[in-house]
C-alpha cells in the first residue's frame, strides 16, 4: 500500500465513523508517529530475541569507518540503535580477523583503561557510548565496522492544491519503509489515534467497500 491509498483507506474509514477527514497535516503525524511507534516495537523484540525481524531488517544498516586518534567517533547522520561493532586485527604474522569490540558502561570503562589484567589492546578493544559520540579503546584502533538500526524516513502525503482541495503529489511523496505486511497494523493504529478501534474483520470489510465504490 502506498501512502496515497493509506491516505484514501483512512479518509474512508474516518468518514465511515464519522470522526471528520484527517488533513492532510494530520495524516502525515499520524503515519511518521505509526511508524516510529511499529519500528521501537520491533527493536524491543531484537533487545529481547536478537532475532532481526522483516520489518527491522530494513533499517539494519553496516558503516565501515575510520576512527580518530582520539578514539572518538561521531554517531552517523541516520542513526538511532546500535547492533554491534567489530574492528579488522591484523595479527603478527600479518593474517588479519575481524574482532567484536565489546560495549561497556561508562562507569566501567576508566576500571577498563587502567586495569593491569583486562587492558584494552587491539585484539580485544572496548567502547563506551556518549550522548554525541562513541568512544573506543586503545586509541588507536584506526578502524571499525558499526552495525546500527537507522531512523526510518518520515511518510509523506504530499499535495498541491486545487479548487481549494489538496490533490495528491507522488514526485514529492515518500512511502513508509515498512513492509507491506506491516501496513495493516499501521493502518489500525493511525485509526486508533482518531478514537476508532478497528478488528481484523473490520479492514477486510471496508477494503472491500471501498473496492466496491471505486469501480
Amino acid at each position: 500500500m502506498n501512502i496515497n491509498e493509506a491516505y484514501n483507506f483512512l479518509s474512508f474509514i474516518s468518514n465511515k465513523n464519522q470522526s471528520g477527514t484527517p488533513t492532510p497535516i494530520q495524516f502525515n503525524q499520524m503515519a511518521s508517529r505509526a511508524q516510529w511507534e511499529f519500528f521501537e516495537k520491533e527493536y524491543l523484540k531484537w533487545q529481547q530475541t536478537q532475532d532481526v525481524t522483516d520489518a527491522l531488517a530494513i533499517f539494519l544498516t553496516s558503516l565501515s569507518t575510520s576512527v580518530s586518534v582520539t578514539g572518538k567517533l561521531s554517531y552517523p547522520s541516520d542513526y538511532e540503535h546500535a547492533s554491534s561493532m567489530r574492528h579488522y586485527f591484523v595479527k603478527q604474522n600479518n593474517q588479519g580477523i575481524e574482532v567484536p569490540v565489546i560495549e561497556v558502561d561508562n562507569n566501567k570503562y576508566a576500571d577498563y583503561v587502567e586495569s593491569e589484567i583486562v587492558t584494552p589492546t587491539l585484539r580485544a578493544p572496548i567502547f563506551t557510548a556518549y550522548s554525541t559520540y562513541i568512544q573506543f579503546a586503545p586509541y588507536n584502533i584506526g578502524q571499525a565496522t558499526f552495525d546500527y538500526f537507522r531512523t526510518p524516513k518520515e511518510p509523506i502525503w504530499a499535495y498541491t492544491t486545487v479548487n481549494n482541495r489538496p490533490v495528491y503529489d507522488p514526485i514529492n511523496s515518500i512511502d513508509w519503509e515498512l513492509p507491506n505486511q506491516c501496513h495493516n497494523q499501521l493502518i489500525f493504529m493511525m485509526a486508533s489515534y482518531l478514537g476508532i478501534n478497528l478488528r481484523e474483520q473490520d479492514l477486510i470489510q471496508y477494503s472491500e467497500i471501498q473496492k466496491q465504490e471505486q469501480r
